[in-house]
């Protein structure tokens, strides 16, 4: 994981970036950090993609600049996640620990046990990393949160990494939308 990512606030996370492939540095910007982005300066890969980010709420257009609104894309395990903008980042609105994904979420998947043939339960999913990239080969996972914003995010992260198991995303409390189901691996980590 690169730490710049995961830096305690934009600024530093910026630090360093000049030294960058000018398109590179812009994507990483817009994309990584939440920073403006100027739209020329950005890589022609991304031109196909932005109007759709800007359809879905997730980019703003500013002028002849572009930025996320209130997310990163994060580089992590065999993918990538959209989640929120870390508290501290300038748009963070005070709720990125909603489906923020932080050390302890990385650290979490990176432990977990092989999940092959097996039906996972993801308890508070956040943006679901648990459930959607540390469960390569899982029979099937089911992921539930009480916000509905994460689940948003958590469905948007399974078609941006053409998840292969079956995914269920479902809006509760704990295991309320589970109640009489049986899981062959449950995987929660508990609220910060």
């Amino acid at each position: 994981v690169d730490r710049r990512l995961f830096a305690a606030d934009q600024r530093t996370g910026l630090a360093g970036l000049e030294d960058w492939p000018v398109a590179e540095r812009h994507a990483r910007r817009l994309l990584a950090l939440g920073a403006r982005a100027p739209l020329g300066a950005l890589p022609g890969e991304l031109d196909g993609v932005l109007g759709p980010l800007v359809g879905a709420g997730l980019v703003a257009r500013r002028g002849p600049t572009v930025q996320a609104t209130d997310w990163v894309l994060v580089p992590v395990l065999s993918g990538h996640l959209l989640t929120r903008t870390p508290p501290g980042y300038p748009g963070a609105d005070g709720a990125g620990g909603r489906a923020y994904l932080g050390r302890d979420s990385l650290r979490l998947g990176a432990a977990l046990p092989p999940a092959s043939g097996r039906g996972v339960l993801d308890l508070g999913a956040g943006c679901g990393v648990q459930g959607l990239l540390a469960m390569g080969g899982a029979a099937s996972a089911t992921l539930v949160d009480v916000e509905p914003d994460s689940l948003r995010m958590a469905a948007w992260n399974a078609a941006l990494n053409r998840v292969r198991h079956p995914v269920r995303i479902l809006e509760g409390d704990l295991y309320a939308p589970v109640a009489g189901e049986w899981f062959d691996l449950d995987v929660t980590l508990p609220p910060y």
